[in-house]
């Protein structure tokens, strides 16, 4: 059963960096956050029913994105090498998504 949904997503993904060339990443993240919107949508008075589909879609979305791939790539390295290089990923979005936001908080104060 597992590899049929590795293959089912492998397929997807796939079809969809074919359609959108460049902008797959922007696709990809978009899908992201559509299926999380619509799951706490769905479950908006009950978000303790929420917190099973939202996991699935965030291993999905971490299992087919470029941090998935080193994992499976990498299988010579140490759990903890994973880990630590995983924690400075994660470190250098962080200060990017901070400068998203300092910049978007510039633009509205003009």
């Amino acid at each position: 059963f597992r590899s049929i949904i590795s293959l089912f997503l492998g397929l997807f993904f796939y079809l969809l960096h074919v359609l959108f060339g460049r902008f797959f990443w922007l696709v990809r993240v978009l899908l992201f956050a559509l299926s999380c919107i619509y799951i706490l949508q769905k479950y908006e008075g009950e978000p303790e029913h929420a917190v099973l589909p939202l996991c699935f879609v965030v291993a999905v979305y971490f299992m087919t994105g470029p941090v998935g791939l080193y994992w499976r790539r990498s299988s010579g390295s140490g759990l903890e090498e994973k880990i630590d290089r995983l924690d400075s990923q994660i470190r250098v979005l962080n200060a990017r998504l901070i400068r998203v936001i300092e910049s978007l908080d510039r633009t509205s104060d003009q």
